[in-house]
């Protein structure tokens, strides 16, 4: 890998504001890396420069927008040299609702974030990845593994990320750029209440008959979204193993973190579909 920036190289990770992202990047600047934090706000920049140890960048970087990836590629090449030790494709968000009555403009805001922005991102910064045979590193999810009702959205999105990783790891193979795929079960982040809030607004948008269908359940999914944290490790966790994916010599194809993750990415390809639908349409 290339040592260009900090004594580990330079590293981009998208999505730092918070959660999963923050940490990442707190972790990686630790350990040596020089760290360009993508935010789409610049106050959460400042906020990370003011808050982490290390060397962190802080850059603005929309995953969604095309002139803000193209902007953010030409600032990492200019200060790394053209090489990059890894890209950490961690930007996301949720929407929870019923695939029945969700706006088709609000599904593809979800998979403009959690899919097509992984790819625009990717296809920018694979360059400089190339020059330093660095590590290329998806945050996918559990949830690209199963379903869950009401969350069909994002489950969609992390399913599609599966196969866009496995294409890219395929495609990539023998350029020296490895890719990995990170498959966190829940973590304690902030996307839960922010899916939480966002589903008490679908239900309240729902009329008619699909407010007899839906209403009440999205509403108790709400609240078991809200309670989602509390029940969760921390995302140092995934940061720990994001690591482990840049700097092994071998990495995974696949990493699960978390008990929860663990336990269904073994066991569920052995439970007929039926009696899953069945156990997680009772939650």
């Amino acid at each position: 890998m290339s040592e260009t920036g900090g004594k580990r190289g330079s590293v981009v990770v998208t999505g730092t504001s918070s959660g999963i992202g923050r940490s990442t990047a707190e972790k990686l600047a630790e350990e040596g890396y020089t760290v360009f934090a993508g935010v789409r706000d610049p106050a959460d920049g400042e906020r990370i420069a003011a808050d982490v140890a290390g060397d962190v960048v802080p850059m603005t970087l929309d995953v969604t927008d095309q002139a803000s990836i193209r902007s953010a590629a030409a600032q990492v090449s200019e200060r790394t040299g053209g090489e990059l030790a890894g890209l950490v494709n961690n930007a996301g968000t949720g929407f929870a609702e019923p695939l029945e009555t969700i706006d088709i403009d609000r599904f593809r805001e979800q998979l403009e974030v959690n899919l097509v922005g992984q790819l625009a991102v990717t296809q920018a910064f694979l360059p400089m990845l190339r020059a330093a045979n660095g590590r290329l590193v998806f945050m996918g999810s559990i949830g690209g593994k199963t379903a869950f009702p009401f969350a069909g959205p994002y489950i969609t999105s992390k399913h599609a990320l599966e196969g866009l990783a496995d294409s890219l790891r395929q495609e990539l193979r023998g350029s020296g750029v490895d890719v990995a795929l990170i498959e966190p079960g829940p973590m304690d982040t902030e996307i839960w209440p922010k899916a939480a809030k966002r589903a008490r607004a679908a239900a309240d948008r729902l009329r008619g008959a699909q407010a007899e269908r839906y209403r009440e359940r999205l509403r108790s999914f709400a609240d078991r979204l809200d309670s989602t944290p509390e029940r969760s490790a921390s995302p140092e966790l995934v940061a720990e193993t994001v690591s482990e994916a840049l700097s092994t010599r071998r990495p995974s194809s696949r990493y699960p973190v978390g008990g929860r993750a663990r336990v269904l990415y073994r066991v569920r390809p052995l439970i007929p579909d039926r009696v899953y639908d069945a156990a997680v349409s009772r939650l």
